[in-house]
């Protein structure tokens, strides 16, 4: 009797076990049906973080790069408590890996969702969702196929269409060769005809093209095409009908790669100048760059000629010699020139009057050449030791400032990169009339927008400043600090200037292009008797939990003493607080949050102590453990900069932190390091610098390389004339081999 009453719990047990692997309630009952909007089935998302040294060794690894991919769908009814899962599952046929089921964090409003998943370049996956209760999975949903790889915008006229000889099917047999139809919302495989607006039904070159870039690169490979046959420069512009499907395209897509431009027939016959077609096509892409909120690369092919049509050797030469002109513009690049297709290439006046198929494998070729060009060489020039360097952005005495000092770097989440610092107007100290400054890229740091102003009081001293970006909304918050400008930071700690240092804060809602009139917080974020106050510098974080953290300091009264401590918004920047006060001998500060969710405050000494101080949260900020030094980490007594990501294995294979500093008893070798245990251990250090180097700002760079900002003094020139922008590839940072430093010795003298 036993033995029975125990088989039949064992069965019992082993009947729930198989319930719950297979997805239902443990009552039978069907998980309700989350029904997805994004992303679409056959939707390719652009990938960045290619590694291109890591991913010739080993292909299947993480260096093809990744995509945080928009989730959204509708919530099924009394799913609302739910934890949310989510996992991919490749094709049998094609490369990837499968995941476990990890978190999701959904945003809710009005019954819909939308998350983020961040998926590996490479495979044709299955995306899956679940929602659990307990071991209960009470709701799931899935699309299949979808990929992350490389997306391009098709813009144009009739050779870029459907107007060709023969219609091209991909050749993938799992159809990793996709096409967006910007009127339907949709991805399918990309089989001629394209979905052109044009409705043209013929062939086009963009299957052939596509099959070799995946040959190439063994990732999905995404095309949307919005070009129109007969279209001129002159009715692709802003007021025109087709500059704002093409904007549209770009806006669903969210990221991509490059706009493939292939037109100039229609102003051969217009017989437009040169200098309009330049001032035309610099106003389209301007535009359009500026409704994305970033700037691909316009690759311009020469398509000048058609045979059928006309023939007007010097309309072409003009036309032709316009573009030569445009891809020496920044935003612009050279294409294939399809106008050496000639002979064999073009159809006759009975057919499409266009390329022949054998153009249109000639034509993709070329256009391959190209993309590889694109694709390959930027990453191979990254990853050689003699090309590194860096750009100096803020150069002391330019006629706007006559110093820059320190320096804050942060990408937004629609990843343009903002590199943020003081603009001193008087000299190098830090007194007198200071405003706060920006610089812009769209690029990931390859480019760089002229100097703007975020803020400017008057006479007042702004500075330290210590942005953070909202990952949900997207608005830049910058606190910063103000301090009466005739007073320097001497006289304030001890008391003997008109006020103490104030608590300010402005805010970007569009990618810091503009920002909003200062405002005191000081009310809330400092306590009256404190006189001297820095935020940062550097940056602020956001908590697993929502939560705004920006690490900051001030001078207790009497003793002059420095602390470090934190201000945090639990509303979305609406509202700011104080929390407690860290221990005794701690200053300028960076913050970073582990897995279990526990803040680090990682703080300069003001105390001769010669090591980096680190203090521990468990409340958010709120309060702190008492400081320990971390004998890992020398300092000379000077800012540091500090950076958490989970990379999927781009160096090594775990999450890690990265810090950097003048590691020494002088502020000199500027030194990047890598900690893969939370900042237990620091294995890795690599010098990027060798000469008089200061304070730094460490980032993520959209493309998953690491972009750097720092404070340089060259050889026989005054102090601090210069902040320089690095951006490091992650295959220099792992390669153990290579012992010289980022940046040639020239500062080192």
């Amino acid at each position: 009797m036993k033995r029975a009453f125990g088989f039949c719990i064992v069965r019992v047990l082993f009947s729930l076990v198989s319930i719950v692997a297979s997805g239902l309630n443990v009552d039978g009952a069907e998980p309700a049906a989350i029904v997805l909007t994004a992303p679409k089935a056959n939707q390719v998302v652009q990938r960045v973080g290619f590694d291109l040294a890591t991913a010739q060794k080993k292909p299947e690894t993480a260096a093809l790069g990744f995509a945080d991919v928009a989730v959204r769908g509708n919530l099924p009814n009394g799913t609302e408590r739910a934890m949310w899962e989510y996992r991919i599952v490749p094709s049998k046929e094609s490369t990837g890996r499968e995941t476990d089921w990890a978190k999701l964090e959904i945003r809710v409003a009005d019954a819909k969702f939308e998350a983020t998943a961040r998926i590996a370049a490479g495979g044709w996956y299955r995306l899956e969702i679940r929602g659990r209760s307990n071991n209960d999975v009470i709701a799931r949903g899935a699309v299949e196929p979808i990929g992350v790889g490389e997306v391009f915008v098709v813009a144009g006229q009739s050779y870029a269409t459907n107007c060709n000889d023969e219609r091209f099917k991909v050749a993938d047999p799992l159809g990793r060769v996709v096409a967006f139809d910007s009127a339907k919302e949709s991805w399918g495989v990309a089989n001629d005809p394209q979905p052109a607006p044009d409705g043209s039904d013929g062939g086009s070159i963009w299957p052939p093209l596509g099959d070799a870039l995946l040959k190439e690169f063994q990732v999905p490979i995404g095309f949307a095409n919005v070009a129109v046959g007969a279209t001129s420069s002159l009715q692709w512009m802003p007021e025109g009908t087709l500059h704002p499907r093409l904007v549209q395209a770009g806006k669903s897509l969210g990221r991509f790669r490059a706009v493939l431009w292939q037109q100039g027939e229609s102003d051969v016959i217009a017989k437009t100048t040169a200098e309009t077609y330049v001032a035309n096509l610099k106003t389209i892409r301007e535009t359009a760059a500026k409704a994305w909120g970033f700037e691909p690369p316009w690759l311009l092919a020469k398509s000048t000629l058609h045979p059928t049509v006309y023939n007007d050797p010097a309309g072409e030469s003009r036309i032709r010699g316009a573009i030569d002109e445009l891809v020496k513009l920044p935003g612009f690049r050279a294409g294939p020139d399809t106008d050496t297709l000639t002979g064999e290439n073009r159809g006759d006046a009975k057919s499409c009057r266009h390329f022949s198929g054998i153009g249109q494998r000639r034509a993709a070729e070329m256009w391959f050449a190209v993309l590889k060009r694109e694709l390959v060489t930027p990453q191979r020039d990254a990853a050689m030791s003699g090309t590194r360097s860096t750009q100096a952005l803020f150069v002391s005495n330019d006629g706007s400032f006559k110093r820059y000092r320190i320096p804050s770097l942060l990408v937004t989440k629609k990843g343009t990169l903002l590199a943020i610092c003081e603009g001193r107007v008087d000299g190098g100290g830090l007194t007198g009339n200071i405003d706060l400054v920006l610089r812009r890229s769209l690029d990931a740091g390859l480019t760089w927008q002229p100097l703007q102003k975020i803020a400017d009081l008057g006479d007042d001293t702004l500075g330290n400043p210590c942005p953070v970006v909202d990952r949900e909304t997207g608005t830049i918050w910058l606190p910063f600090t103000r301090s009466p400008g005739k007073f320097n930071e001497a006289q304030i700690v001890a008391g003997q200037s008109s006020g103490p240092t104030a608590v300010w804060v402005t805010r970007s809602d569009d990618d810091g292009a503009t920002w909003s009139e200062p405002r005191d917080i000081s009310a809330t974020t400092r306590q009256e008797k404190w006189g001297w106050y820095g935020t940062g510098p550097g940056i602020g974080i956001q908590l697993a939990n929502g939560r705004l953290l920006i690490p900051s300091y001030h001078t207790e009264p009497g003793s002059g003493m420095y602390r470090s401590h934190a201000i945090f918004s639990d509303d979305r920047g609406a509202t700011w607080k104080l929390g407690e006060t860290v221990g005794e001998h701690t200053a300028e500060c960076q913050a970073i949050e582990r897995h279990d969710g526990a803040v680090v405050l990682n703080m300069r000494g003001t105390n001769k102590q010669f090591f980096r101080s680190i203090a521990i949260s468990r409340d958010g900020g709120q309060s702190w453990s008492e400081p320990q030094l971390d004998r890992n980490l020398p300092e000379p007594a000077c800012q540091a900069s500090l950076l958490a990501e989970d990379n999927g294995g781009r160096v090594g294979n775990s999450s890690y932190w990265l810090f950097c500093n003048p590691p020494g008893a002088t502020r000199r070798n500027l030194t990047l390091r890598v900690s893969r245990d939370e900042g237990q251990s620091w294995p890795i250090a690599k010098l990027i610098d060798a000469g008089p180097t200061e304070y730094s700002s460490l980032v993520w760079l959209p493309d998953g390389q690491i972009g750097l900002l720092y404070e340089l003094s060259r050889a026989g020139q005054t102090y601090r004339p210069e902040l320089h922008f690095a951006r490091v590839p992650i295959s220099w940072l792992a390669d153990s081999t290579s012992p010289e430093p980022f940046v040639p010795n020239f500062n080192a003298r």
